[in-house]
C-alpha cells in the first residue's frame, strides 16, 4: 500500500506537470511531503495526526514522474507511447489539412475573447498554404460562443469526446500542422509523430502575462504565469515553433 511505501511515481497528468516540478518537487529534491498550502503549526500538528490514526508513516518518500518530459533526477522512464501506437498504428502520410486545437483560456478568464480571435485569424492567414482549417474544440470550451466565428473565418469544426491522440492516431493520414495555446497535445505530438508534424504554440501577449504574474495557484506557491512559463521553456526541447502577436486589448 501507498501508505507503507518508499518511493512514489507520479503518473504524468500533462503539462501541468510541469509547474508542480519546477516550483514544488524540484525545491524539495523530488521528497514528500510537499507543502502546497500555506498553514500554522498547530494545524500541521493535526493533519500528522491525522495521518497517525490512518496509519500513515511520517516520513520522507521520494518521488519519480513518469512523463514525456525529461525530468533528469526523477525520471523513472519517459513515455514514449509505444503501447497506443502497436495497437493502433501511426498515420505516415499528411494530409491536405491542418488542425486548431481549441483552449479554454477564455472560459477560464485567462485571455480576453478579442485576443482569442486575433490568434484565430492569424492562424487562418498564416497556413492557407496547408489546405482546409479544422478546429478541434476542447471539451472546456463554450463552442456555442464561438461556433459561428469559427465557420465565418472558414473552419470545420469537430468536437469529440475521444482524447486528440487518440483521434489522430485513427485517422488514415495526419494534418499538415497542429496549432494551439499551451496544451499537452502538442508535446505528445512531438513524441508520436517526431518532426513529421509542424506544431505551432500561440503565446499569449505580453499584457496578458503580465496580468496573471498577479492570479496564485494553490495559494501562493507559483503564479498562472510560472505554470505558463514552464511549458513556455520547454517547447524548444521538442520543436514547437513559438508564435507571439502583438496583439493589444482595445481601449
Amino acid at each position: 500500500m501507498f501508505r507503507d511505501a518508499d518511493q512514489a511515481i507520479l503518473v504524468d497528468d500533462g503539462a501541468a506537470t510541469l509547474s508542480i516540478y519546477d516550483y514544488l518537487l524540484r525545491p524539495s529534491s523530488c521528497m514528500l511531503p510537499v507543502k502546497l498550502f500555506d498553514c500554522s503549526a498547530e494545524r500541521l500538528r493535526e493533519v500528522n495526526q491525522i495521518k497517525l490514526q490512518l496509519g500513515m508513516l511520517i516520513r520522507p518518500r521520494q518521488v519519480k514522474i513518469f512523463s514525456v518530459f525529461n525530468f533528469a533526477d526523477s525520471t523513472p522512464g519517459r513515455h514514449q507511447f509505444r503501447l497506443l501506437k502497436n495497437a493502433l498504428g501511426c498515420p505516415s502520410t499528411p494530409g491536405n489539412y491542418w488542425h486548431f486545437i481549441g483552449s479554454p483560456v477564455v472560459e477560464k478568464n485567462i485571455a480576453s475573447a478579442p485576443e482569442y480571435d486575433a490568434v484565430l485569424v492569424d492562424a487562418i492567414e498564416s497556413r492557407q498554404h496547408q489546405g482546409q482549417a479544422v478546429y478541434i474544440a476542447h471539451r472546456a470550451e463554450n463552442l456555442a460562443d464561438k461556433y459561428d466565428k469559427l465557420v465565418a473565418l472558414g473552419f470545420k469544426v469537430i468536437r469529440s469526446e475521444q482524447p486528440y491522440e487518440l483521434l489522430l492516431l485513427q485517422q488514415p493520414d495526419y494534418p499538415a500542422s497542429v496549432v494551439s495555446f499551451h496544451s499537452t497535445c502538442l508535446f505528445n505530438l512531438a513524441v508520436i509523430f517526431g518532426d513529421n508534424i509542424e506544431k505551432i504554440c500561440y503565446q499569449l501577449c505580453d499584457s496578458t502575462l503580465r496580468q496573471l504574474k498577479q492570479l496564485y495557484i494553490m495559494q501562493n506557491q507559483y503564479s498562472v504565469y510560472q505554470h505558463i512559463d514552464s511549458i513556455y521553456q520547454r517547447l524548444p526541447d521538442f520543436n514547437i515553433v513559438a508564435r507571439q502577436l502583438t496583439y493589444q486589448e482595445p481601449a
